[in-house]
């Protein structure tokens, strides 16, 4: 038997059974379906559909909230790098909580997973900006003028018309501008990666992003402080 994950805003876990059937076409639709996940066994991977779009694919196992590989962050050598280059060590953008842009030191990664595919939210804004995340990661959304990052929120929560936070280079330096959120698709993407950087943030395709999920921001940015100060401890 072969595991099956479903793909919505929450992922759970299920077996698929064999039935008998008398529809032909039916029948025939299951024995593909099932090759075709024994083919993702054979690489220690699941047979994934995603309630949303209804594609099958194969997926890592070990689901849970991340960045896709192709996603990006830039790094202090003025370099746009994709998730699956970035190292522990390296420092990436970031905004501290009144609105600076500055450099944050890469100290772990709380997931690192480039095997299998996954069910991603593409937040695209006016800002030409293009977040990619899973509908359970947290992104920062502005509430207000007077607010210089926003608040936390899942990605999944997100609605047209929400204001993100998005990076802008302006005569050599760079500054954020708000990003109205215009359009919002999912997308199969390959990868699963959770860097933890001091700052408990960082700048993902140019837009504002935690390195949390699941969680409050600030109450798990806490509980992982003897981590960020004291990386080693994370490979205990």
């Amino acid at each position: 038997m072969y595991k099956h994950l479903f793909f919505a805003d929450e992922m759970t876990l299920s077996e698929i059974v064999d039935v008998s059937r008398n529809d032909e076409n039916i029948l025939q639709f299951d024995r593909e379906r099932k090759a075709f996940g024994i083919q993702c066994g054979m690489h220690n991977l699941c047979y994934c559909r995603s309630k949303m779009t209804h594609r099958t694919f194969c997926c890592d196992c070990a689901q849970g909230p991340c960045f896709p590989a192709v996603a990006t962050v830039f790094t202090e050598t003025n370099n746009v790098i994709p998730m699956n280059e970035l190292r522990s060590g390296q420092r990436v953008l970031t905004v501290t909580d009144d609105g600076t842009v500055t450099f944050s030191k890469v100290v772990a990664f709380l997931d690192r997973r480039p095997r299998g595919n996954a069910e991603y939210l593409e937040l695209a804004t006016s800002a030409d900006a293009s977040i990619r995340l899973s509908s359970s990661h947290l992104v920062f959304v502005i509430h207000n003028k007077t607010s210089k990052t926003g608040a936390t929120r899942y990605a999944s929560e997100v609605n047209i018309g929400d204001i993100l936070l998005a990076l802008r280079h302006n005569n050599g330096t760079k500054e954020t501008v708000p990003a109205v959120v215009r359009t919002i698709t999912r997308r199969i993407l390959k990868g699963a990666y959770v860097p933890l950087t001091e700052h408990g943030t960082l700048l993902v395709d140019g837009v504002l992003a935690s390195c949390y999920a699941s969680f409050d921001h600030q109450l798990v940015h806490y509980f992982l402080t003897p981590v960020r100060l004291y990386p080693m401890l994370f490979y205990l």
